[in-house]
C-alpha cells in the first residue's frame, strides 16, 4: 500500500509530501493540483512498465495512462534548480524517480524472485480509471495487448465489456461489498444490482462477437410485461459511465490499488452517494482507492460508512489541495487534511471545502 508520496518541481508544485490511508479523497477546485499528484503516481508506473533495464534509462511523459507532452511542460515555472522528482513510499519500499534535461536517476524496487508482484504500485492489481470514459456505444473493442494487465478494464473503461465476459460469472465479490438486494456473490450478479442504484433494474448483458474481436454490449430491464433489452447506444452517459467505476471497484482484490478521476460524472446525487458508499466497503478490505473528486455527495456517501462503522476513520484520507500566495506573490500549492470523525462529522471545514451550499443559503436567506 501506497503511504507517501513526494513531489518537487513537478507541474504545479514547487515541493509536497502528502500522506495516503486506505481511502485517499482528493478534493480542491480546479487548478489545485488534484490531477498532477495523480499524473505524478501515473508517470512512475508508466515508466516502470516501459522500463528496460539493458537500455539506457529515459522518463516516459507520454504513454498508456497518461500523455504529459514535454519536458517543459511538466517543469514547475518558479523552481529554483532544474531537478524534478517523484517520490512513492509504498510500505517499506520507495520508488522514486529525479531528472532533468541531462540525466535520468530511477529507483525502482528489485525483486527477482516475485518480479514486483507483492508491490502494489508496480503490481497486477493496479487500476486507473480516468475521468474521459467511454460513451455509450453499441460494440466494444475486445482488446489483447501487452499493456492490459490481469483482467484491467482500461483507463477509459474501453475493456469493461470484456472483463466481464471473463470473469462476471465466476469471480466472487467480498461478502461486505454485496449489494442487499442481491444474495448471489457473483460478479455479474452484483454489478447488476449496484448498477440499479443507478437506474432501477437494469440488468447488463455483455455478448462476444468472436469472429470480428468484438465485445457488443445490451442492456434490459423486467416489468410485469416481460423483460426489455435495449442496445447500450439508447442508454444515457450515467449508465455507461458509472459501469467500469463499478467493475473496476468489484472486481478488486486486497492490496490492489484503484485510482479513479470523477467517479461522479453524469450521475445523479443518490447514484453519487452510493458510489461514495462502495468505495468505502472496498477501503475496508485493504484495497486502496484514490479518489478525485468534487461531489459533495460522494463524500457524504463516506461519511456515513464512517458513522455506520462499515470502515473505520482511520482508513480514510480527505486531501483538500488549495493555493496561496508567498510573500513574494509567487502563488503556491498545498494541501489540508481534515478528519472524518466517528460520527461522521468532520474535524475541521476549511475555507472552500463543499462549502457552496451553505454560502448559496446565506445568500437566498
Amino acid at each position: 500500500m501506497i503511504k507517501k508520496i513526494s513531489v518537487k518541481n513537478f507541474k504545479c508544485f514547487e515541493q509536497i509530501t502528502v500522506d495516503f490511508k486506505e481511502l485517499n479523497l482528493f478534493t480542491g477546485i480546479n487548478g489545485m493540483g488534484k490531477s498532477t499528484l495523480i499524473q505524478s503516481i501515473l508517470l512512475l508506473r508508466q515508466t516502470y512498465e516501459k522500463y528496460n533495464s539493458s537500455e539506457w534509462p529515459r522518463i516516459i511523459l507520454n504513454g498508456h495512462y497518461i500523455n504529459l507532452g514535454t519536458m517543459k511542460d511538466v517543469s514547475y515555472w518558479y523552481r529554483e534548480d532544474d531537478d524534478i522528482q517523484i517520490s512513492v513510499l509504498e510500505d517499506e519500499q520507495k520508488w522514486e524517480v529525479v531528472w532533468n534535461k541531462d540525466y535520468v536517476n530511477l529507483v525502482l524496487a528489485q525483486d527477482e524472485e516475485n518480479k514486483h508482484e507483492r508491490y502494489s504500485l508496480m503490481g497486477k492489481g493496479f487500476e486507473y480509471v480516468s475521468a474521459e470514459r467511454l460513451g455509450p456505444r453499441r460494440y466494444y473493442d475486445n482488446l489483447e495487448g501487452e499493456e492490459y494487465q490481469h483482467y484491467q478494464i482500461g483507463t477509459r473503461g474501453e475493456r469493461t465489456v470484456a472483463c466481464l465476459n471473463d470473469i462476471g460469472s465466476d469471480f466472487k465479490v467480498y461478502e461486505n461489498m454485496r449489494h442487499f438486494s442481491e444474495s448471489s456473490e457473483r460478479l455479474d450478479q452484483q454489478i447488476n444490482a449496484w448498477m440499479s442504484e443507478i437506474t432501477p433494474g437494469i440488468k447488463i448483458n455483455a455478448i462476444p462477437y468472436f469472429d470480428v474481436n468484438l465485445m457488443g454490449l445490451r442492456y434490459s430491464s423486467s416489468s410485469s410485461m416481460g423483460e426489455e433489452s435495449t442496445s447500450a447506444i439508447n442508454m444515457g452517459f450515467g449508465v455507461s459511465y458509472a459501469l467500469p467505476i463499478i467493475v473496476a471497484i468489484l472486481k478488486a482484490r486486497k492490496d490492489d490499488v484503484i485510482i479513479l478521476e470523477n467517479p461522479e460524472a453524469h450521475l445523479h446525487p443518490k447514484g453519487q452517494r452510493r458510489i461514495g458508499e462502495l468505495v468505502a466497503l472496498a477501503a475496508a478490505n485493504g484495497i486502496q482507492i484514490i479518489m478525485e473528486t468534487h461531489s459533495d455527495h460522494v463524500l457524504n456517501g463516506i461519511r456515513m460508512a464512517v458513522k455506520q462503522g462499515r470502515i473505520q476513520p482511520e482508513k480514510v484520507q480527505i486531501n483538500y489541495f488549495y493555493q496561496y500566495l508567498n510573500d513574494r506573490g509567487i502563488p503556491k500549492h498545498d494541501v489540508t487534511s481534515p478528519q472524518i470523525l466517528q460520527n461522521g462529522s468532520l474535524s475541521n471545514w476549511p475555507d472552500g471545502f463543499f462549502d457552496e451550499w451553505d454560502k448559496a443559503i446565506d445568500e437566498l436567506f
